[in-house]
């Protein structure tokens, strides 16, 4: 059970600190994909596969403010 705890408590913090570093004007979404990338690096215990998707998303979100 403590780990259980420890490993969900780990997953917050990480989600809220994300939250927190980046704009607040969507939060919600924020938080969501925050959560995502967490999960993703704690399922597959390697931050690579976050840092490409937030890199990709990133670069399309740039591309997409730039078009319009």
């Amino acid at each position: 059970m403590y780990e259980a705890l420890s490993r969900s408590s780990a997953v917050g913090i990480v989600t809220i600190l994300f939250s927190i570093l980046h704009p607040w004007d969507i939060w919600i979404f924020i938080l969501l994909s925050g959560f995502l990338l967490t999960i993703t690096a704690y399922k597959t215990k390697s931050l690579l596969p976050s840092m490409v998707a937030h890199g990709l998303w990133n670069l399309y979100m740039t591309q997409l403010f730039l078009y319009f």
